[in-house]
């Protein structure tokens, strides 16, 4: 009897064993760990510029470097023009997203800019400091997939790194993994990344080809463009 009970005791404590393992192991709730260099780069007025990215490294505790993965998420630049605030974005393949700023300086571009922007503001009244955000958050000079451009000046603009994926039937499909950037003229990108909208059938594992169209309303309602991307299953 003490040995059968002795059984049961060991079986419900592999089991215990078991779904800890699970828990820790396969499902990945933590996003990676973005860590900065000693040696600071120079903020030029371009957020594509390869030299912002050069002392910026992202480890994830499960999937290891992913420092491939981060890019600039936005740029504020001081009232004055001589410091810019970069935020940085790393994603890990549970799609567990990570954010992490630095404060470099400015030179060149990114100072002229922050100037004419300033003076622009205030022959128009508008806050000097906005304008200088939203000049070091134009869009670069990549190609991006399909899209149409919203008429309102003031709604989002999104862009993708391409127009065309191919997955496998069983491949997971990671929908942030493809956008290049999220821009608006009040809202940030961490905030419109939570509000992005998905058509079509990206959810399935049955091969084919599949349109899905991305879009975001803003904070106060304005309707992005809508980014295409074409889907493939095979």
């Amino acid at each position: 009897m003490e040995k059968k009970y002795g059984f049961l005791i060991g079986l419900l404590a592999a089991l215990a064993v078991v779904v800890c393992f699970y828990i820790g192991v396969v499902k990945d709730e933590h996003g990676p760990e973005i860590t900065f260099g000693s040696e600071l780069p120079v903020y030029k007025g371009d957020t594509a510029d390869p030299e912002l990215l050069s002392n910026v490294m992202a480890v994830d505790s499960r999937d290891g470097d992913v420092t491939d993965t981060v890019y600039v998420d936005c740029v504020r630049i001081s009232q004055d023009g001589t410091r810019a605030k970069v935020t940085y974005v790393a994603v890990d393949k549970s799609n567990n997203v990570t954010r992490a700023s630095q404060n470099l300086s400015c030179e060149g571009a990114a100072q002229q800019n922050t100037e004419t922007q300033s003076s622009s503001a205030d022959e128009s009244g508008n806050d000097a400091t906005q304008a200088a955000n939203d000049n070091a958050n134009e869009s670069t000079d990549k190609p991006v997939a399909d899209s149409t451009e919203p008429e309102n000046p003031e709604a989002p603009v999104i862009k993708l790194n391409t127009d065309t994926v191919t997955l496998g039937v069983k491949d997971k499909f990671s929908y942030i993994d493809y956008v290049e950037s999220i821009t608006d003229n009040k809202d940030d990108s961490a905030y419109l990344s939570r509000r992005l909208h998905l058509d079509g059938d990206y959810r399935t594992k049955a091969a084919g080809t599949y349109e899905i169209v991305y879009s975001v309303n803003d904070s106060d309602g304005n309707a992005s463009n809508e980014a295409k991307l074409t889907l493939i299953r095979q």
